[in-house]
């Protein structure tokens, strides 16, 4: 129930910065703190870090992670949970969270709120392994000041979820919180779609999803007996039209 505010790194971390080590939150307030680097409010490195309480909220980052950036070299899992809240934090890719990382799990059920970026990733820039998301998460609120290369979004549009490409979420349990709107790196076209999740199919809802990159595209299901692939797909309809592969 402490607080870190207000502390200012010419690199990294600039509340909190933990290289080869662990790092727990249950509770208290990381705020108001800046990096000229990555992870405004708490930059991690190499391990694991599990937020359970507490609010991260009102830091800055010049790079990734304006509330968190985590980035790691084995496996490692980043898991933000419960009365959890991210937000009004800012960065040039993931205002809220940055996760650079191949080898990564990522587990949300907390709050990722009104954070920005200025390239991609308002809320979650996402470049890991498995991005889990379920119960009453929130993702929403998020925005992008400036426009990420060939996305074809204007300045300050919402940007809460950004999928580089091949880089999907995966529904591990019901989702009883608000929508999750996803941003693209790759763009579905008609004969192409884009898959932004997956998970079993009484958890895979297309309604708890939103496409950002196009409001014109809508989220579709694919049902393979037990799983369901959420996508984006961009149909070339016709008067003839009567289904299709999608």
């Amino acid at each position: 129930d402490g607080e870190i505010s207000l502390n200012k790194s010419d690199v990294d971390g600039g509340g909190v910065a933990v290289v080869g080590s662990s790092f727990q939150m249950s509770g208290g307030t990381i705020s108001g703190n800046t990096a000229t680097g990555d992870g405004g409010g708490v930059g991690l490195w190499n391990n694991s870090f599990t937020l359970s309480g507490g609010t991260i909220s009102n830091n800055t980052a010049k790079g990734g992670g304006g509330g968190v950036y985590f980035r790691a070299w084995s496996a490692n899992t980043l898991t933000i949970s419960d009365t959890v809240e991210i937000s009004d934090n800012s960065a040039a890719n993931g205002g809220g969270v940055c996760i650079n990382s191949q080898d990564l799990d990522l587990a949300v059920t907390g709050s990722i709120i009104n954070n920005t970026a200025t390239d991609s990733g308002g809320g979650v820039y996402f470049k890991g392994d498995t991005f889990n998301v379920s119960g009453n998460v929130s993702i929403t609120g998020n925005k992008m000041g400036a426009t990420p290369t060939g996305s074809g979004l204007s300045g300050g549009t919402d940007n809460n979820v950004y999928l580089p490409a091949n880089k999907y979420i995966t529904v591990a349990g019901a989702l009883t919180g608000s929508k999750i709107g996803v941003t693209t790196e790759n763009i579905p076209d008609n004969s192409q779609y884009v898959r932004i999740a997956s998970g079993n199919k009484d958890y895979a809802e297309p309604e708890k999803f939103l496409y950002e990159n196009d409001g014109a595209i809508a989220v579709s299901a694919v049902v393979d007996r037990y799983t369901t692939q959420l996508v984006a797909c961009k149909h070339n309809w016709s008067g003839e039209w009567k289904t299709d592969t999608h």
